[in-house]
């Protein structure tokens, strides 16, 4: 049993009323390990899964990165106020989860590598491999996000084009519709059509 909890309490509202306990004891700042110490009878993946679905939606941000013992933590800061827990979308699968923190990275790093790429949008909770970063990288490029600016060798380096640096949501991959969906204007990039925005350099 962890601490201040009687009770397996479970679900998406018990981990925002701890998320927004922990914040308000922190200025406004938590970690899982944090949430997950006030969370009795649930497991830690099931809190982190939460946390980053939290993450996908911009209900919350990464604040801070820690190495410390080997291992790395995050801690995060709550943006979205209120009693009621948020509603979140159906997108979080395993992919949305780890192309939203490619989506941060890329707005984070001024130009990178596919390996650079993945080493800073991995965490401990959801690692990224080179060839999950390479992919998504392939459609941004397609899509006019993102620009290959030069080669050292065989080592592409990149960069999130400004203008395209449209807010914190990861734009959205529709495979069989060849279009690229950006949830922070609404536009969406139609690859076969007339109104593609372009292929990155």
């Amino acid at each position: 049993m962890k601490q201040g909890q009687s009770g397996p309490l479970s679900g998406g509202r018990h981990y925002w009323a701890m998320i927004r306990k922990v914040a308000a004891e922190h200025d406004g700042l938590f970690t899982v390990s944090q949430v997950f110490g006030w969370t009795g009878g649930v497991t830690r993946p099931a809190v982190t899964n939460y946390v980053l679905a939290l993450l996908a939606d911009g209900h919350v941000d990464l604040a801070a990165t820690r190495y410390w013992g080997g291992r790395c933590e995050k801690t995060y800061r709550l943006l979205r106020q209120g009693a009621a827990a948020p509603k979140l979308s159906r997108l979080h699968n395993e992919q949305a989860i780890r192309r939203q923190q490619l989506w941060r990275a890329m707005r984070a790093l001024q130009s990178f590598t596919i390996r650079e790429l993945a080493c800073a949008a991995s965490t401990e909770e959801a690692p990224i491999s080179d060839a999950v970063a390479q992919n998504y990288l392939w459609w941004l490029r397609r899509a006019g996000y993102v620009a290959l600016i030069g080669r050292a060798g065989t080592v592409g380096h990149y960069q999130l084009l400004r203008r395209m640096n449209t807010g914190p949501y990861a734009p959205i991959v529709r495979h069989r519709q060849q279009a690229v969906v950006d949830r922070n204007n609404d536009e969406v990039v139609n690859l076969n059509g007339a109104q593609t925005k372009g292929w990155a350099a």
